[in-house]
């Protein structure tokens, strides 16, 4: 069972900036199923003529730019690691569209993206590894179950608990925030249910549509939001996985050093944690842990500060820390390693 317990930091928080691409920085382009990524793979200091541990960013959902994830990326890199993020299909400088791409096609650009670095003259192949954010949680162990060839694997506030119970409790909680009750309340669920039977396959997309339009004249579908989002006919096949994926064969099938590292204020933390234990019961490296940030929210920032973000920096250079000690950079640190590891403050 990997050790749980909380990372007892203070909330010394910091927003990041997204720095200036660093100099000797290779910049390149990655071909993928139907698509070219736009990617950068960022070197720490020091590294010109010395291969080095490294690591591929992987994003969360919607949208995302190289420039999005260069924040989270800069503990990593000081901490001795280059650092590989990219443009997600149809954002920034990269082709085709992430609208139209399941998860197993993010898996699949995640795989092309692992290789590329592995192959770069710049760093060590045994020593990369993948930090998923967020959806990049459930992205990460389809990468990297089953090869021996990741370093380690660190999901960052996501990928123990299936995408469609996440999005089942932030619709539930957008109602009870919005004072939704009754006879709406009621409707806006069988709304949710349609919506997840349209995902998969099980209903028409009218099915939902009705529903919404039932209710024009109250404020529950505007409210609970599933019209800005359900897909079309035609997108729908790529956002089955909402509905349908299960992360618990692909987080069981990790051999790799795992760090599962969740906030307090996220969701429901011991939801998570729950889910993370029983995936990670059989893992077999010792070095794996589930870690919770207290104070802190979804992709370890702070209060409500998750679109603005002002991340809890100790906490993701902790997380840098446990990295560059699986694959034993010289000089690493653990900030935070003192805390218990049997769940106790």
């Amino acid at each position: 069972m990997p050790a749980t317990f909380p990372l007892a930091l203070g909330i010394a928080l910091m927003s990041l900036p997204a720095p200036a691409r660093a100099p000797g920085s290779v910049e390149a382009r990655v071909a993928v199923q139907g698509a070219e990524l736009a990617v950068t793979l960022a070197l720490p200091p020091g590294a010109p003529g010395v291969r080095v541990p490294a690591l591929v960013l992987l994003p969360g959902s919607g949208p995302s730019t190289r420039s999005d994830s260069e924040p989270l990326a800069q503990p990593f890199l000081r901490a001795g690691f280059a650092v590989l993020t990219f443009d997600k299909r149809g954002c920034g400088d990269s082709t085709g569209s992430w609208l139209t791409s399941s998860l197993e096609d993010m898996a699949a650009d995640g795989r092309a993206l692992l290789d590329w670095v592995a192959a770069r003259a710049e760093v060590e192949a045994a020593r990369v590894g993948l930090v998923g954010i967020s959806q990049g949680g459930w992205v990460a162990p389809l990468v990297a179950s089953g090869r021996a060839d990741v370093a380690f694997v660190i999901a960052l506030t996501g990928g123990g608990v299936s995408p469609r119970v996440i999005e089942r409790f932030d619709y539930e909680r957008r109602l009870e925030r919005a004072g939704v009750v009754g006879d709406d309340l009621a409707a806006a669920r069988r709304t949710i249910d349609a919506y997840f039977s349209y995902l998969w396959g099980g209903a028409p997309r009218s099915a939902v549509t009705t529903l919404l339009e039932s209710g024009k004249e109250r404020s529950w579908p505007v409210d609970l939001g599933i019209g800005r989002v359900l897909p079309s006919e035609a997108q729908r096949p790529a956002w089955a996985w909402v509905a349908t994926f299960d992360p618990e064969p692909s987080l069981r099938g990790l051999r790799s050093p795992v760090l599962a590292v969740i906030g307090g204020r996220d969701r429901d933390p011991a939801m998570e944690v729950k889910a993370w234990q029983a995936a990670l019961a059989q893992n077999p490296d010792p070095r794996t842990e589930i870690r919770v940030v207290p104070g802190a929210g979804h992709v370890l920032t702070v209060g409500g500060t998750h679109m603005r973000g002002i991340f809890n920096e100790q906490a993701l250079s902790a997380m840098a820390a446990w990295a560059a000690g699986v694959v034993r950079v010289e000089g690493s640190s653990a900030p935070g390693s003192s805390a218990n590891r049997d769940g106790r403050e």
